[in-house]
């Protein structure tokens, strides 16, 4: 429980490490980024 976060009336435990790319900034990720964190549209 030490791990979890908490608003007024919510818990959570995030566990993914999420990253928003513009379309025109997708050119950014090389091929070693996309093998393991793939680009979805």
């Amino acid at each position: 429980m030490g791990d979890e976060k908490s608003l007024a009336h919510t818990r959570w435990n995030c566990k993914y490490h999420i990253v928003f790319a513009p379309k025109y900034r997708r050119q950014v990720f090389d091929a070693n980024v996309r093998s393991y964190a793939p680009v979805r549209a």
